[in-house]
């Protein structure tokens, strides 16, 4: 079994592949993850109202930089670490444009909230301070929805904990496969 790490949209593609292969997967973690970025009032606030949502898809659609000069600084969020966002800024750009815009809606209309109860592993939940891509409610609902989970707030900035903080991102990691490897040793077939 392998030790998944997944961040944003990413996560829940992990979440979708335990739930087919269980057997295949030690643990999950997720890094900056929401179910689901379309706010659904009064009872979940993804971040993002459809309005929100289709105007940026639409400007990813008409191949438009502004798209990147929006949706960049709101993600790295760093502005002490301008090459966080320097390096957005420029994976963004190398997407060809198709492959941006089915990104963009595959990933901001996506709506993955009820599979969480059903993930068979367990999972570490990294999310930073402030993230405006996905706000405390996302947070709080993974909370009360996601079985065997660990939540663990990193003192960073921004949507991109793992650029803007690899060291502290890379001690949270280290820290859970460890304890998981040793459950995981200790339950095994040689400890019987």
């Amino acid at each position: 079994p392998v030790d998944f790490v997944g961040h944003s949209v990413s996560a829940m593609i992990g979440v979708l592949a335990s739930l087919r292969a269980p057997e295949r997967f030690r643990t999950l973690t997720h890094v900056c993850p929401s179910p689901c970025f379309l706010n659904h009032p009064p009872d979940y606030y993804g971040g993002f109202s459809r309005e929100d949502l289709e105007d940026l898809i639409a400007l990813v659609r008409q191949n438009e930089p502004a798209w990147v000069q929006a949706l960049a600084p709101a993600v790295a969020m760093n502005p002490e670490r301008p090459e966080v966002q320097a390096e957005l800024e420029e994976r963004f750009c190398e997407l060809p444009p198709t492959v941006a815009y089915d990104f963009a809606r595959a990933t901001f209309l996506a709506d993955h909230r009820a599979e969480l109860a059903a993930v068979p592993v367990p999972s570490l939940v990294l999310y930073s301070r402030t993230d405006a891509i996905v706000p405390p409610g996302v947070i709080g609902f993974m909370r009360e929805h996601l079985p065997r989970a660990t939540f663990l707030e990193l003192d960073v900035s921004g949507h991109l904990p793992h650029l803007s903080d690899p060291e502290q991102t890379a001690d949270a990691l280290r820290a859970f496969f460890d304890a998981h490897a040793s459950a995981h040793r200790l339950s095994g077939p040689s400890a019987r």
